[in-house]
């Protein structure tokens, strides 16, 4: 089942499969090691390795050496630190006209909100995402809303909370 166990993703997969089964289209799987997309994409990831044992093209957006049209990332941007400049290369790879498909996790589920969420494999929650317009949670660390901090660099064209305590945000390079 892979990155389609998650309901956000099903409940989206027409828009997910028309992004990313199109051979025509260059495709990154951003942080998709462990759980590769397929589907001809490349892996972009911190690993050597993705689940299956091969080996991980691209470990940098800069690597890339070529613009792409439509990165995909399922619960990945939680664990990144350096947020804003990991989006703004996102935005850099993109064609114009690219798509950009996050699937991350909401601040509804304490388990995965900073502090909370421990991961021995992959690091810990950097960040506990929710939307705009949702009233700030108290007491939870590294609270963000990820459709305001992707609007900085793409055109948001969905940001919505989902059957599995995610979020399903799309955007667009102008």
């Amino acid at each position: 089942m892979g990155i389609f166990r998650w309901r956000g993703i099903y409940e989206n997969l027409d828009f997910v499969l028309e992004q990313v089964a199109n051979p025509a289209k260059r495709v990154i799987d951003f942080g998709g090691a462990a759980c590769p997309l397929g589907f001809g994409s490349d892996v972009l990831d911190t690993f050597e390795q993705d689940a299956s044992g091969r080996t991980v093209p691209y470990h940098l957006c800069e690597e890339i050496g070529h613009q792409v049209d439509t990165v995909f990332s399922s619960h990945t941007l939680e664990h990144i630190p350096n947020l804003t400049g990991v989006l703004q290369q996102i935005a850099d790879i993109l064609v114009p006209g690219g798509v950009a498909i996050f699937h991350v996790p909401a601040y509804t589920c304490a388990r995965w909100n900073v502090g909370n969420h421990k991961n021995n494999v992959y690091n810990d929650h950097a960040w506990t995402f929710g939307l705009e317009g949702t009233a700030s949670p108290e007491g939870i660390e590294n609270y963000i809303r990820i459709d305001t901090a992707v609007s900085k660099f793409l055109s948001i064209e969905k940001a919505d909370y989902c059957g599995d305590n995610s979020i399903f945000l799309v955007a667009r390079k102008i």
